[in-house]
């Protein structure tokens, strides 16, 4: 468990490294929902390969991005869409790390 935790850590600090956004929402776009990502006033976009521990996209014609921006005024990061990774060291690092990441900006 804490591998994991230094994972998420991990992927969440080189994000901020290049996005210092005060991200309140996480969003993990799945299939039909893609589109959502074009919506969101994009202030700083990852491709996933870039993020460390972060899943490949596994489905085919998927951007595997994770977009930063603000949705109707609320600031969100979206994963554009989400991977099918299953196992604790692949899968759960994308979400985990967005919750990380509204939890440190909200403490601050």
């Amino acid at each position: 468990m804490r591998e994991l935790v230094a994972q998420i850590e991990e992927a969440a600090s080189a994000i901020r490294r290049r996005w210092s956004g005060p991200a309140r929402v996480g969003i993990i776009l799945g299939t039909g929902l893609g589109s959502l990502a074009s919506q969101i006033e994009t202030e700083a976009t990852f491709e996933y390969p870039t993020i460390p521990h972060f899943p490949r996209s596994t489905s085919v014609g998927h951007a595997g991005q994770l977009v930063c921006g603000r949705l109707a005024g609320l600031p969100v990061l979206a994963g554009a869409p989400r991977s099918t990774g299953c196992c604790p060291c692949n899968g759960p690092i994308s979400s985990n790390c967005s919750a990380s990441w509204a939890a440190s900006r909200s403490a601050s």
